[in-house]
């Protein structure tokens, strides 16, 4: 999932999506068990 999204100019944001991208392989890893 992270290995395919470009960073952007915005460090702000990209801290966004760095978290949102967590949380989902969270969820992702907590369906999977």
């Amino acid at each position: 999932m992270r290995a395919q999204r470009r960073q952007t100019e915005d460090s702000k944001l990209n801290e966004i999506i760095d978290e949102i991208e967590l949380r989902a392989e969270v969820e992702i890893a907590k369906l999977t068990r």
